[in-house]
Formats: structure tokens, C-alpha cells, sequence
């Protein structure tokens, strides 16, 4: 059935029911509560399912920045050892700078960011100076006497004597809070096997999803956490092999 209608100009022209209701239609406007709540509903279920993966996926991409380090640390320590007789730096030189130091200096390495976690809060404090940031970086482990230096030649097992990881100090110096306002725990640049094993404020940190990232003397790097075998004593056969966990205290939270 068709209607008259007249137009703005004056003319009348036929419109049918059809065309009519095909107006209402396209005259319509705007949501009703319910279909907003609908909407709501469907995006909270969405981020809920997706931020833990998105969440995981970031830490697996900080995780993968981590090693490359490592594995960059590597070639670092592989070039002075080809230089000095197969002899690491010295972790804690008496009156000297302390081992990431001694890669810089001897430009075997670009600068201390290279031994700095992406994960550190302060990693990209400009305003500390590099010699005190020297202090809060990957530490150097594996010997109880970190005066002295480690021979790669006298590794029983290199594929399995470790010596750079991810650390913590849980109860740092005073000087950091004063001088820079840092609280809490921060990296640090050495840890002592063995000693005080559970209890020791310098920790192995397990930071990336409860794994931590380590260099051995053959100079390959890994994640692992704290249940993987290590050499007890690099230059002791007769000791074996032990967990991690039995050589160091480790440390799973973040900072």
C-alpha cells in the first residue's frame, strides 16, 4: 500500500510501508543500558584473559635482552682471557676497580650499562656516576675468594662452573639510599660461594619468572633456576657436581 506524502518543495510524491520502516530504522540512535553493560562485560573478560600473557610476554622479551647480555658479557670475557693466559679479571682487586671496570678500561667492553639487568629499577639512572654504578650490576660468583683471580685452565667442568648472574643485595650500603635516594635491594657486581649458604644478603637472583640468567667458563650463557647442577668447586673434581641453591642463597622476588 502506498501513502502521499508531501516534500519540503512542495511536491508529493508515493511512499511505501517498506521505505518507511527502513526511516525508523536509519533514525535510530545511541545504546541502551543493557547493550553498554553487554559491551563492558566483554572487554573486562577480554583484558582479563589477556593481560597475563601479555604480561608473560613482556617478561619474556626483558628475559631475551637479559641473556643477549650475557651472551655479549661472554665474548667480553673471552677476549681478555685470550690476553691474559686464560685468567678472568679479578672480581674485587684490592685498590683497583672492580672487574666490569676492568673490562671498560681495557675496552672490552662499550660501557657499564652492559652489566646492568633491563629488569633493575635503576638501570637507566643517568644521574649516578659509572664508577658507582659499577657496584649494582651482574655479579661475578664461583670462588670463595673474590681477590683473586679465576683460571679458565683450571676448570674441571667449564659447561658447568658458573661465573656471572643476576644478584641482589638485600641490605645494601647506606651510601646508596643517601646519595641517591635507591631503598630497597639492588644488584650487585660480586657474590662469594658458599658462603653463609640460605642466609647471605648477596643473593642469585632469579628474577625472570623464577629463573636467572648465568655465564659459565666456557662462556655460554643460560636461564636456569636454582635446582640446576653446577661444578662445587671449579678447580676441585673430587667435590663433584651440586644444585645451585646448595652453593648460593637464592632469591625469587622481585625487587
Amino acid at each position: 500500500m502506498k501513502q502521499i506524502v508531501e516534500s519540503t518543495n512542495g511536491k508529493f510524491w508515493p511512499v511505501t510501508q517498506e521505505k518507511k520502516a527502513k526511516k525508523h530504522v536509519r533514525s535510530r540512535h545511541g545504546f541502551t543500558l543493557i547493550e553498554l553493560l553487554v559491551v563492558i562485560a566483554i572487554i573486562s573478560l577480554l583484558v582479563s584473559i589477556l593481560l597475563p600473557s601479555l604480561t608473560k610476554a613482556k617478561e619474556l622479551a626483558v628475559q631475551a635482552v637479559c641473556l643477549s647480555n650475557f651472551k655479549n658479557n661472554g665474548l667480553a670475557f673471552a677476549m681478555y682471557a685470550q690476553d691474559y693466559n686464560e685468567a678472568l679479571p679479578v672480581a674485587v682487586p684490592p685498590g683497583l676497580p672492580c672487574w666490569n671496570e676492568t673490562l671498560i678500561n681495557g675496552e672490552y667492553a662499550e660501557d657499564i650499562n652492559a652489566f646492568i639487568c633491563p629488569s633493575y629499577p635503576p638501570a637507566d639512572r643517568d644521574d649516578i656516576p659509572d664508577e658507582h654504578r659499577a657496584y649494582m650490576t651482574y655479579a661475578m660468583i664461583g670462588v670463595l675468594d673474590y681477590t683473586k683471580s679465576i683460571s679458565l685452565s683450571d676448570a674441571w667442568s667449564p659447561a658447568t662452573s658458573e661465573f656471572l648472574a643476576d644478584s641482589v643485595y638485600t641490605t645494601p650500603p647506606l651510601w646508596i639510599k643517601d646519595w641517591y635516594g635507591l631503598s630497597g635491594r639492588v644488584q650487585w657486581y660480586c657474590i662469594q660461594k658458599h658462603w653463609t649458604v640460605g642466609t647471605c644478603a648477596l643473593q642469585i637472583h632469579c628474577r625472570h619468572a623464577g629463573k636467572t640468567a648465568l655465564l659459565f667458563m666456557d662462556f655460554h650463557a643460560e636461564t636456569d633456576d636454582g635446582y640446576m647442577d653446577v661444578a662445587y668447586d671449579y678447580n676441585d673434581q673430587s667435590k663433584g657436581s651440586t644444585a645451585l641453591e646448595a652453593c648460593y642463597t637464592i632469591c625469587d622476588d622481585n625487587y
